[in-house]
């Protein structure tokens, strides 16, 4: 049978296959470094032109608990829920049902306290990612099991795992966050205007980079400086501008960057008050909640974007009280009503700014909780669910893998902790190619993404295409059908469809005429179409005897409008023979 194993192949690995491989240091592949590399990442431009964007970061401290907030409500799954959590588990007739577009075979629910998220899941305004963790690379039981290398350190740890998260880099200590470090490929260093991240609820180590902070607001606006304040005396107000000015000057380089920071402090807060005097007034009504009045900033400070001269921002937020050990039936449902009322109001609010398509949100936690409970409540767990929304996003769908619930299962490290099928990688590449960052600055803020299918959650407009592979039979033979999902901006466009094999250390690819070893040259191309929502090119038809022969064949698929196209990152190994 042929396995959907995607991941078997990273591209570190195949860069290590290429060197020694038959096609030999000339080749234009093994010049790019792997199968030429079938596209391993390029160097592309950052796509930051046209138009402005804002993620939106809604960090929920304390790690929480989502196999209460996307619950599978088909009988059968939904009994290996609640046998899992009996004194926690959400009655099935309260939970508020979804459709996603496509179908894993179960249905799905949200909690009862979140209708507002329900109906933005239904206008395709929201998506959710399944069973997301801290990853050093695809994890099956018997790895966390053995204790292999591949396990991030310090599993359940709420300061090491908000760590890992904000980060986005489990595999190190460094200790720059990913947004911080986004922000400095995308706003070099020496910048002194407004910086591209803003937080709303202080610093963070997300937006935190290796010379740069985020510029922080209080949800009722730009906090003063109590000695330059109106009611201070002409005289206070006159000597602390003095030792601004004089550290600014000094010959001590320690007391001129203070100063100079200072300064450009104060610079930055008066353009920021300015700013959002002229805000306009919403007709959006946010809860009055922690999480609402921190995304009405948001959105005010989003309504002058313009005015401070942003084309690309950053914003995080975040609420606590989700590290419900007990009592979690009493304060899960408010937790969730505050999430579903913020996110949506929040959503509204840029409809009424006419930004809903510029502006991405996306759930963050440190770790989801145990699908077992406790007396009356969840402990540490490892995967969780999480949202995306925004009217770019490509929502109303589940993206990722759902665990098999069962405990004892296959997804369950121990306890009722769920290995995450999904890794941060996965989930943050998106939102980072989204806002504007090239595939090259990618690779270097997830170094560890090559060993994931990058492809996988195509949640956004120009993030990876999917691949997936087909098997059926016809005439007796075994028939292997790759399967395209493209990126939205490529459908209705004249694309040309790569497909290789790797057998033993020999490349093979397909052309028309059949399957060829490949030594260098012109790539040859499989097949040439008009992409589709859903391309379908035939991969191989094998007898069962060719099939049994070739078992441990590895097959990948790409495609683009141009050789260079495809090379640029549109393929991914689909499947390998078993």
């Amino acid at each position: 049978m042929l396995a959907l194993d995607s991941h078997k192949l990273s591209r570190r690995r195949l860069l290590q296959w290429a060197v020694g491989s038959a096609l030999g240091a000339s080749s234009r592949f093994a010049a790019l470094g792997s199968l030429g590399a079938i596209g391993i990442a390029s160097a592309q431009a950052a796509t930051t032109t046209g138009g402005y964007k804002a993620l939106v970061c809604i960090y929920l401290g304390g790690g929480n608990d989502a196999f209460n907030m996307l619950v599978p409500t088909d009988a059968t799954t939904y009994g290996l829920y609640q046998t899992a959590r009996p004194t926690v588990a959400i009655p099935r007739a309260s939970l508020l049902s979804i459709t996603p577009k496509t179908s894993d075979g179960h249905t799905y629910g949200l909690h009862p306290s979140m209708p507002e998220l329900q109906a933005l899941f239904a206008a395709g305004k929201l998506a959710c990612v399944a069973n997301v963790g801290s990853l050093l690379g695809p994890t099956v039981l018997s790895d966390y099991q053995n204790n292999t290398s591949i396990l991030p350190p310090q599993l359940f740890s709420h300061e090491d795992q908000t760590f890992q998260w904000m980060t986005g880099r489990p595999e190190s200590s460094e200790t720059v966050g990913w947004a911080g470090h986004l922000a400095e490929i995308m706003q070099p260093a020496g910048n002194q205007g407004l910086p591209i991240n803003l937080s709303v609820n202080g610093n963070n180590q997300f937006q935190t980079g290796s010379d740069s902070a985020p510029y922080s607001v209080d949800p009722s606006g730009v906090a003063a400086i109590y000695a330059l304040g109106s009611d201070q005396p002409t005289g206070r107000v006159a000597a602390f501008q003095a030792l601004i000015a004089e550290a600014q000057g000094s010959s001590n380089l320690l007391q001129s960057a203070y100063g100079s920071a200072v300064s450009n402090t104060l610079t930055l807060s008066q353009q920021m008050s300015s700013a959002l005097a002229q805000a306009p007034t919403l007709h959006t009504q946010f809860p009055q909640t922690d999480l609402g009045g921190q995304l009405a900033m948001v959105a005010k400070l989003i309504s002058v974007h313009s005015q401070l001269g942003a084309a690309r921002q950053v914003y995080f937020v975040s609420t606590g009280g989700f590290d419900t050990h007990d009592g979690q039936p009493d304060a899960q449902p408010g937790l969730f009503q505050q999430i579903s009322q913020a996110m949506s109001a929040f959503y509204q609010a840029t409809v009424e700014l006419n930004v809903a398509s510029s502006v991405t949100s996306f759930t963050m936690s440190e770790f989801g909780r145990t699908l077992s409970s406790n007396s009356a409540g969840t402990d540490h767990g490892w995967g969780s669910h999480h949202f995306v929304m925004g009217g770019a996003v490509q929502g109303g769908d589940i993206y990722g893998t759902m665990p098999n619930l069962t405990l004892g299962g296959p997804d369950d490290a121990d306890l009722g902790r769920m290995i995450p099928s999904t890794s941060l990688y996965q989930y943050y590449a998106p939102l980072a190619r989204w806002l504007g960052a090239s595939d090259a600055d990618i690779s270097n803020i997830f170094p560890y993404l090559a060993r994931f299918d990058a492809g996988a959650l195509n949640f956004l407009p120009g993030a990876l295409p999917s691949f997936t592979m087909r098997r059926s039979t016809s005439g007796g033979a075994i028939v292997y059908d790759g399967v395209i999902a493209p990126n939205p901006a490529d459908i209705g466009l004249a694309v040309k469809v790569y497909v290789a094999a790797i057998v033993g250390t020999t490349l093979y690819l397909k052309s028309p005429a059949g399957w060829t070893p490949y030594t260098g040259g012109t790539v040859p191309v499989a097949a040439a179409m008009t992409a589709s929502s859903s391309m379908r090119v035939n991969v191989a038809s094998l007898s069962s005897v060719d099939n049994a022969a070739l078992s441990g064949v590895q097959i990948w698929l790409g495609y683009g409008t141009t050789e260079a196209d495809m090379l640029s990152g549109k393929y991914s190994l689909i499947g390998t023979v078993q």
